[in-house]
């Protein structure tokens, strides 16, 4: 995954763990590279990174609680 913006660097998701909590909810645990945008990795960032988590499990996608 890649953020774009100017002078962008290649940031790298080591791990990914998805836990269904209902048919709405999941719980997503990740091991990432420093300065990676969670946020961004899981809706866009609104066209800025791609791509996001929702295009490739095939739904929307929000963050409702982080823990860094």
């Amino acid at each position: 995954y890649q953020r774009r913006v100017h002078g962008s660097r290649d940031k790298v998701i080591h791990s990914i763990r998805c836990e269904s909590v209902n048919a709405h909810w999941m719980v997503v645990d990740l091991v990432t590279s420093a300065g990676t945008y969670v946020k961004e990795f899981i809706h866009g960032g609104r066209g800025r990174t791609g791509p996001p988590l929702g295009d490739r499990l095939q739904c929307r996608t929000e963050i409702t609680q982080l823990d860094v």
